[in-house]
């Protein structure tokens, strides 16, 4: 074994993963707290307008209920994370996703509207972070665009000549029904 290669599956690794997950996790929770504190600080009561979606009404609400509706949405999600990470790896011993999660959770956290507008105190009165943030991930990270590509209205629909109804092809060896059937004859020659 390379003694510059980290094992993560090693005891001294795993102690490492264990205590590196337990200080993001307690960073964490220490972000929530002091946000929370913040916010109760503040105590902005300026009305805002969420629109209506998915069939749900307009709702008006001071920053301050809409800023701890969304703390408390993402504490939930959090201590969520925490007890399912705890079960992968004490139960199913999986230790990858424990350095993952000790990387991820703070870079989440730190990168969300909620902690930029209270932690770092940038403006949230336009772009980004004027409120109501749309389709805010459960941990409180900033939403990702979707590419025009993506959306299901760009999407075409596959051809009848698809791969899954095509009609059968003359090859070499014969009438072939698919590419499938022609690379398993072609591997089973080699």
């Amino acid at each position: 074994s390379d003694p510059e290669q980290f094992d993560l599956d090693s005891d001294a690794g795993v102690q490492y993963l264990r205590i590196g997950f337990i200080a993001a996790t307690c960073y964490c929770s220490f972000a929530f707290m002091w946000m929370t504190k913040v916010v109760e600080t503040k105590k902005d009561q300026t009305e805002i307008v969420i629109p209506a979606t998915g069939g749900k009404d307009e709702v008006k609400m001071s920053k301050y209920d809409y800023d701890m509706q969304k703390l408390q949405d993402s504490m939930q999600t959090f201590i969520i994370t925490m007890v399912f990470m705890g079960v992968l790896h004490f139960v199913a011993g999986a230790n990858k996703p424990l350095l993952l999660q000790s990387l991820m959770l703070p870079f989440n956290l730190t990168e969300g509207p909620i902690y930029r507008v209270h932690m770092l105190g940038q403006s949230d009165e336009e772009g980004e972070l004027k409120r109501p943030w749309t389709n805010l991930n459960p941990m409180g990270f900033a939403p990702t665009p979707v590419p025009p590509a993506l959306h299901l209205q760009s999407l075409s629909v596959p051809s009848s000549r698809s791969a899954f109804n095509r009609r059968p092809r003359k090859s070499k060896q014969g009438t072939v029904p698919s590419d499938c059937t022609e690379r398993q004859s072609r591997n089973s020659d080699t």
